[in-house]
């Protein structure tokens, strides 16, 4: 069919307005299968379906069933009659053999690539009636793949489902996903800080310093007890970036037990540092109930002369009269007193008459108050 072209911008504006609006009247009362129209816009966009006219100087242009645009006259540059796709396809949905699997799913990519997807739902559920499980036609029709079945998203969603990471998840799982992310990241970080290269090693230290994420404090209480004494060390270190509450009692019972000096010490500064009276506390009872196990002993007497205070002096003058720990018990005494008579009774009075003129903090001044 011949098609009548515009030749010139100032024709466009003079005639095709009105050319246009008499066509559609004429079109929007004929029969069906009547040919629809290609609108070319001036922006360069293209709208291809049946056209009507809703008022002077406007068209509608129906797109897909049930979906429409209205445009100004004056935003047209050109009509081109011919056949809608939204005609063109039930014509070729009917001819379509019934068993054509590949020609249904050719005919919906067709639909989709025109903008008709309604229609092209129509193709895409014969697909399924010939392949239950063909994976393009389930996901237009808006299926999901979870635990091995085709569900509806809908469905899903209405379960309370999300999707994350192209896996349908309950919002809890997506917590515990993220937070194992984390602490996969964690783990990185903790690994390069031992790196042979000293730039990977000293970024590493960096990062894990400027580490807030109270989510990451689970992953790093199970960390001190991890097989390599740096990533434990390390462990502690972060920790400590967080309320003392979160860590302070936690740390101080691992450094009890732990069997690396190295990792001992490197936590007892750490407690140190945090400024709490509560170690002073926690460490007084444990040496009053310390027990016959040598290494719980040696470990108590590190962190009482890494954190000494008020509290631990007391029970310290208990361990005095031990043949096994008294001079190491007196050592560490004399180093915060001065001499001290030998009797542990006489000690208990010196310790009397002198508590009150002294610091709560009886090494460097850690605390100011008991």
């Amino acid at each position: 069919m011949a098609t009548r072209r515009l030749t010139s911008e100032a024709e466009r504006r003079k005639s095709l307005p009105r050319k246009i609006f008499l066509l559609v009247l004429l079109l929007s009362g004929a029969a069906p299968g009547v040919r629809a129209d290609q609108i070319l816009l001036k922006n360069g966009n293209r709208l291809e379906g049946r056209v009507t006219a809703t008022a002077p100087g406007r068209i509608r242009v129906e797109l897909d069933a049930g979906s429409s645009i209205e445009i100004e006259l004056d935003q047209v540059a050109e009509r081109i009659p011919g056949r809608s796709p939204l005609e063109l396809f039930p014509e070729r949905l009917r001819a379509m053999p019934r068993e054509d699997r590949d020609g249904f799913i050719e005919l919906a990519r067709w639909g989709e690539e025109r903008g008709i997807k309604r229609c092209a739902r129509e193709a895409w559920r014969e697909v399924l009636r010939l392949d239950p499980h063909q994976e393009t036609a389930r996901q237009r029709l808006g299926y999901a793949l979870h635990r091995n079945r085709w569900v509806l998203r809908e469905a899903l969603e209405d379960a309370g489902f999300v999707l994350h990471r192209g896996l349908w998840v309950t919002p809890a799982r997506v917590a515990e996903m993220e937070a194992e992310e984390r602490a996969g990241r964690l783990d990185d970080l903790l690994a390069d800080a031992g790196h042979d290269n000293p730039f990977v090693r000293e970024n590493a230290m960096h990062e894990l310093l400027q580490l807030d994420d109270p989510a990451l404090i689970p992953a790093l209480r199970r960390r001190l007890s991890d097989g390599d004494p740096l990533r434990r060390m390390w462990a502690g270190r972060v920790l400590s970036n967080f309320p003392f509450e979160e860590w302070g009692q936690l740390l101080y019972r691992a450094t009890l037990g732990e069997v690396r000096s190295e990792v001992r010490s490197a936590w007892g500064a750490i407690l140190r540092s945090s400024g709490d009276a509560r170690i002073g506390g926690w460490l007084a009872t444990d040496l009053t109930q310390a027990g016959a196990d040598p290494s719980r002993r040696h470990a108590l007497l590190a962190l009482a002369a890494t954190c000494p205070t008020h509290a631990v002096v007391e029970p310290l003058i208990g361990w005095l009269e031990d043949p096994q720990w008294g001079p190491l018990s007196r050592r560490l005494l004399e180093e915060w007193l001065g001499p001290l008579p030998v009797p542990a009774e006489d000690v208990r009075a010196r310790w009397a008459g002198r508590r009150e003129s002294l610091p709560a903090d009886l090494g460097t001044g850690w605390l100011s108050s008991d």
